[in-house]
Parts: C-alpha cells; structure tokens; sequence
C-alpha cells in the first residue's frame, strides 16, 4: 500500500511537469507542421491529439521510470525525507 502512495505522488508530481512541457511545446510542434507538404499534412492528426499523444507517451514514460526508481530506491538504500513524511506520518 505504501509503495501504491507513494508512487500516486509522485506520479502527480510528474504529471504536473508533463503538462506544462505539454503546453509549452505547442509552438514548436506547430513549427514543425508548417513545414510539411500539405499532402503529407492530410495524413496528420490535428494538433490536439498531437499534443495528447505527446502527453500520454511521457505519462507512461514517467509511470515506468518512477516504478523502477521505487524497486531500486529500496534495494541500495535511498529515501526521501519528503515523500516518507508524506506516506508514513514520520517526524
């Protein structure tokens, strides 16, 4: 249960990041789309499901690496002061 709490946090915490890099590279993907031919852009989803896309791939990015992080932490012995706190009510 506690490795589920902790990983809820910081899955939250990264998502916020995902978000705002989501939101900030709109410009530039935007860029990009202009430079295509318009018979490849035919073929393009709209920006949107771009951007959600986008979002999703690093969301599950993200899930994996904080997986990994919480198995490995433990196994050589690091911790966060933190997200104990946050998870085990310690002082």
């Amino acid at each position: 249960m506690a490795i589920l709490k902790q990983f809820g946090i910081l899955f939250g915490l990264g998502s916020v990041g995902i978000i705002m890099f989501t939101i900030a590279s709109i410009p530039l993907v935007e860029q990009q789309l202009a430079k295509l031919s318009p018979e490849i852009l035919e073929k393009v989803p709209p920006l949107g499901i771009l951007m959600l896309l986008q979002g999703l791939q690093y969301s599950i990015l993200l899930a994996i690496s904080i997986l990994i992080g919480i198995g490995c932490a433990y196994r050589v012995g690091l911790s966060s002061h933190l997200i104990d706190h946050w998870v085990f009510h310690t002082a």
